[in-house]
């Protein structure tokens, strides 16, 4: 018998078609007891984060991989895809991808009759051409039904940066298509700022302009938001800009979700590199944990929302610094925004630093 460890990790110019059919097969008759085990598994997956939101890193969310990579891939501070070239999956090659997913889990088992919510992942699966996203999402959908007994998942969602999103403005009908076809029901928009210069700053790739784009394009799109905002995104300089330009396009779009995550960057990348540098000449810096959860507290009282926001601890972030979580906080009233905000500076002043 062929150990498909030594056979996959271990691969030589010997090794047949057949011998890595039979390690797929190996494994494919082994059934995973959780999800996480699933995106462990580098022949299914070629991210095990595929940068998901929190709220999809969840027990019964099922993630599939449409696109690897990010088809942008410049941010300073991101190194979410480091080494993974960006590449849209053909519909084929994300069938199988889709079936092989499946045969891990089993039929009706009891990990299949958990799944109640799809993600589809990548660093822009928006991104793919309305026809292509429309068809994977079909299947998607039939082979849940066929997998947990007919059930319809509870949400599909799917990430898309600004470009994207911004660019379904042209054709408002491709949007309303994915939703009424394939229930699709959730985008998730990596926004990050609402200022064009801490935009440029980070070289996130995009402009106001756009921003302005994408903002019609989900309103008239019959699907939810979530928005992710990054507070301490640019550092000092960016303090004011950050808070007053986010909030004003918060107000333009009225998400439902809004997730804060601090920006935390890899200390070798080229944002952390340049902050450091700005740093040491007295040019700029990095906000201090209480600056940041004051930041955080700005957005939101500035913001004309009615969202449910979060902002979650490492062990369900996994990527950002948040100094101060507080879960998730739904603000259907002025006054729960009001109690939100004056929690998070009376903790802000408790704060050393």
């Amino acid at each position: 018998m062929i150990n498909p460890f030594n056979l996959l990790f271990g691969r030589t110019a010997n090794t047949s078609n057949a011998q890595v059919k039979e390690v797929v097969k190996v494994q494919a008759a082994t059934k995973v007891k959780s999800v996480d085990e699933l995106y462990k598994d580098r022949t299914l997956y070629t991210s095990q984060d595929m940068f998901s939101p929190p709220s999809e890193r969840l027990p019964h969310v099922l993630r599939f991989e449409l696109t690897e990579g990010c088809d942008w891939g410049k941010c300073t501070y991101c190194g979410g895809f480091d080494g993974i070239g960006y590449r849209e999956k053909p519909f084929e090659e994300f069938e199988q991808h889709v079936d092989r997913v499946w045969e891990k889990i089993g039929n009706s088992t009891e990990l299949a009759r958990s799944i109640t919510r799809i993600f589809v992942g990548g660093g822009n699966a928006l991104s793919v051409k309305t026809s292509r996203l429309s068809r994977a999402l079909h299947y998607v959908l039939k082979r849940f039904e066929s997998n947990t007994g007919d059930n319809t998942p509870k949400r599909i969602s799917v990430y898309g940066r600004t470009n994207a999103i911004a660019d379904k403005i042209e054709k408002l009908g491709d949007l309303k298509y994915i939703y009424k076809s394939n229930g699709i029901n959730l985008i998730y928009w990596g926004l990050e700022s609402g200022s064009q210069d801490v935009l440029n700053y980070v070289r996130k790739g995009c402009n106001r302009e756009q921003l302005e784009r994408a903002v019609q394009a989900l309103r008239h799109s019959y699907m939810d938001s979530s928005v992710m905002i990054m507070p301490g995104l640019g550092g000092f300089n960016f303090y004011e800009s950050h808070i007053n330009e986010t909030a004003k396009i918060l107000s333009e779009l009225r998400p439902r979700f809004i997730t804060f995550m601090g920006i935390n960057p890899c200390p070798t990348s080229e944002y952390a590199r340049r902050m450091n540098a700005e740093s040491v000449a007295g040019k700029n810096r990095p906000l201090t944990d209480r600056e940041m959860v004051n930041q955080m507290a700005s957005i939101i009282e500035k913001a004309n929302i009615n969202s449910k926001v979060g902002c979650f601890p490492t062990n369900i972030d996994g990527v950002g610094h948040n100094p101060l979580p507080f879960g998730s906080v739904s603000i259907g009233s002025n006054i729960a925004k009001d109690t939100l905000v004056s929690r998070l500076r009376n903790a802000a002043i408790a704060m050393k630093i």
